[in-house]
């Protein structure tokens, strides 16, 4: 009964696409009626995580790339750049408000766009967040993206098995991503 409890409940969840992470430790407590064929549960739970369609503060997204193991990028840089996101999601620890988490969308918005700085806090992965991020990256795009527009993105490591999941393949035989190795003079 518990299983159905649970599953009735992931299915609710999934139908009105609730944008929280839930921790492990649901708890759920039978509640008996007079009529002893009907048993039902009340579910307690901790909301642990929630996103918020913003991008970060510059110094967070800087800390954020540093820490999730991507390249650093300066504050300032990060300052004039942010602004020109066409979609970015923060995920927010909801026992301090604290920003764990982010992911972003540039691009003309029409034809090319690419998903860039998914990243979240080490000591906050392995909890679905990563997923919670592209679910909701995906859900834009599905909605405001037509079938001319060329989305990308690169996978480091094994984000790719988290990427292959939301329909991104890689590109070989066909095309090789490539990216442009600056000099070591600053361009900025």
């Amino acid at each position: 009964m518990v299983k159905l409890v649970q599953v009735v409940f992931m299915i609710f969840v999934k139908k009105f696409k609730l944008r929280s992470v839930i921790d492990k430790s649901v708890t759920f407590i039978p509640l008996i009626f007079s009529d002893s064929s009907l048993l039902l549960f009340l579910v307690t739970m901790t909301i642990e995580y929630s996103i918020i369609e913003s991008v970060p503060t510059p110094e967070k997204f800087c800390e954020l790339r540093k820490r999730a193991g991507l390249s650093p990028k300066n504050v300032e840089v990060a300052r004039k750049a942010l602004p020109n996101t066409v979609f970015g999601v923060s995920v927010i620890d909801n026992r301090d408000k604290s920003v764990v988490g982010m992911g972003r969308i540039v691009g003309d918005k029409y034809l090319a766009l690419t998903i860039v700085d998914v990243a979240v806090f080490p000591e906050h992965q392995k909890k679905g967040l990563g997923k919670l991020i592209m679910e909701t990256l995906m859900n834009y795009l599905k909605s405001y993206v037509t079938r001319d527009c060329y989305i990308t993105l690169m996978a480091d490591g094994d984000a790719k098995f988290l990427y292959e999941k939301y329909g991104f393949i890689t590109g070989l035989p066909i095309s090789l991503g490539m990216y442009y190795a600056h000099p070591k003079k600053q361009l900025l």
